[in-house]
């Protein structure tokens, strides 16, 4: 299986910045339980128009936990492919980066 349960479905507060609204959300989550996040799959296009490198470093500044390295997103800006950006800040295509999706 790919995914155990969906863990949260909520509406997002701030209409304007859906990204820091999105992040936000995600951190009240994680401070009302004890599970890991393992993926943000965004079904709704809540990121549409986002600069989701930007979103990406967002999301690894805030979350410094040590269980992922990386986020895995298309990049439609710069390589037109799937990348990984590393914690260290390097974004690499994912089939040559050493993080694993």
């Amino acid at each position: 299986a790919i995914m155990k349960n969906t863990v949260n479905v909520s509406e997002l507060k701030d209409k304007n910045d859906r990204s820091i609204s999105l992040i936000s959300a995600l951190e009240g989550r994680m401070t009302q339980t004890s599970e890991q996040l393992h993926a943000i799959i965004d079904c709704g296009a809540i990121l549409a128009g986002t600069n989701l490198r930007e979103f990406s470093r967002s999301l690894l500044n805030e979350f410094k936990d040590d269980s992922f390295g990386g986020v895995l997103y298309y990049d439609d800006h710069y390589l037109n492919d799937w990348v990984i950006l590393e914690k260290s800040g390097r974004c690499l295509p994912k089939d040559i980066s050493p993080v694993r999706d």
